[in-house]
């Protein structure tokens, strides 16, 4: 099986932001596209399915919206050294599952003490480090951050996890995977319309 972060190509991590995306979904890095871009149409070594390249070359392929959520996810999360509450450079001390943001120790019993994040799910900061990653961040639950959010509701165009299920229950909800043609489709869309308004 063909893991979708790597090109289909070269097999290198896919980690910039324009990449090529085939009418399959299988997904070209940069290098990879830039010398297909004379070609008429790039045939996906995977899967065999030929796709038609623009006219005006590989650069018009569709993004790779995977990866661009988890180069987006990574740059969300920023520095995890620093509280992301306070204004000041306090260090971050601790993480809200939660609110999904490093807390330094005062910002942490103002969360402890305030109604409506008192019952958060908040770890010390070193656990949550040693078990951070990228990819690791761009899958977990934005409530339940233990938790891979495996599934996609559409109605709520959310990613949830087993524990998030209950309030969807009457949802149209599948796995992640059936979720990516439409999601892809939808970000193609965000996109030309935001390329239309530079």
């Amino acid at each position: 099986m063909h893991r979708e972060d790597v090109c289909i190509r070269c097999s290198q991590e896919l980690v910039h932001p324009r990449t090529a995306n085939l009418d399959c979904f299988h997904t070209l890095c940069t290098d990879c596209g830039k010398t297909l871009q004379d070609d008429p149409s790039i045939q996906c070594p995977v899967c065999y399915r030929e796709t038609k390249v623009p006219e005006s070359g590989i650069a018009e392929l569709p993004l790779n919206w995977s990866t661009a959520f988890r180069n987006l996810m990574v740059a969300q999360q920023g520095d995890t050294s620093l509280c992301q509450v306070c204004e000041s450079s306090h260090t971050a001390d601790f993480y809200c599952n939660d609110c999904d943001q490093w807390l330094c120790s005062i910002a942490h019993a103002v969360h402890k003490r305030t109604r409506v994040t008192m019952h958060h799910a908040v770890q010390d900061a070193e656990t949550m480090r040693a078990t951070w990653t990228p990819e690791a961040a761009a899958s977990r639950c934005s409530r339940h951050a233990s938790q891979v959010a495996d599934r996609y509701c559409f109605p709520c165009q959310d990613f949830l996890c087993i524990y998030c299920l209950p309030k969807h229950q009457r949802h149209d909800v599948r796995p992640k995977l059936g979720a990516w043609p439409h999601l892809h489709e939808k970000l193609t869309h965000l996109l030309s319309k935001a390329n239309t308004c530079t």
